[in-house]
C-alpha cells in the first residue's frame, strides 16, 4: 500500500533541493555578472534527446537507427537575440555551444552537469510571449556529470562524449 503524500510534504522536499542555474555560453554571444561564468546567460531549459530506434529478431535485437534531435533552448528575450537570428540567417558554423548546471557548493560555485556540443548551426528561432527559443544541429557532444557529497567535495565525473556523424562513443 503507497503512502499518500500531503501537499506540504512534497513542498517541503522542493525546498531542500538546492538551487540552481542553466547557463549557455558560446562564441561572446551571451554575457552575465556571474562570477567565472561572464561569457554566459542564463536560460530557462533545454530539450535535449538521442533516440536509439530498432527492432527485434525473436529475442535478440536487430537492426536500429540512432538519431540525434536538434537541442532547442528556451530563455528570456535579451540582446543575445539579435546575433542567433543573424547566425540562423547566415547559416553561420559555431564551433562550440557549451551548457552548464551550476550551484553554490559551499564556498564556491560549481559546475555538476556540462553538454559541449560541437559545429553547430541554429536551425530555427521563435518567441512565445515573453520566452525565445531557438535550435541547434550539432556535428559532435560531450555529456558529463559531477558528484559532490554533502560536505561539498567532488565525489567523482563521469562523461560521454558521441560524434553523431560517425557514431563513434567514447566513455570515462
Amino acid at each position: 500500500m503507497f503512502t499518500e503524500l500531503a501537499p506540504n510534504d512534497v513542498k517541503d522536499d522542493i525546498d531542500n533541493l538546492p538551487s540552481y542555474k542553466w547557463l549557455i555560453s558560446s562564441d561572446k554571444i551571451f554575457s552575465s555578472k556571474i562570477e567565472k561564468f561572464t561569457n554566459c546567460a542564463e536560460f530557462l531549459y533545454m530539450e535535449f534527446q538521442v533516440a536509439r530506434f530498432g527492432t527485434f529478431e525473436g529475442n535478440k535485437f536487430a537492426e536500429s537507427i540512432v538519431a540525434a534531435n536538434d537541442v532547442k533552448i528556451y530563455m528570456r528575450p535579451g540582446s543575445y537575440c539579435a546575433a542567433i537570428q543573424g547566425k540562423m540567417a547566415a547559416g553561420t558554423v559555431i564551433s562550440k555551444i557549451t551548457l552548464q548546471k551550476i550551484v553554490s557548493n559551499f564556498s564556491a560555485v560549481v559546475v555538476l552537469e556540462e553538454k559541449t556540443f560541437s559545429s553547430c548551426v541554429i536551425q530555427s528561432f521563435s518567441r512565445i510571449k515573453e520566452t525565445v527559443c531557438f535550435s541547434f544541429r550539432y556535428a559532435s557532444y560531450s555529456d558529463s556529470y559531477t558528484d559532490y557529497g554533502g560536505d561539498g567535495s567532488k565525489i567523482g565525473t563521469s562523461a560521454v562524449n558521441v560524434d553523431v556523424t560517425k557514431w563513434e562513443i567514447k566513455e570515462s
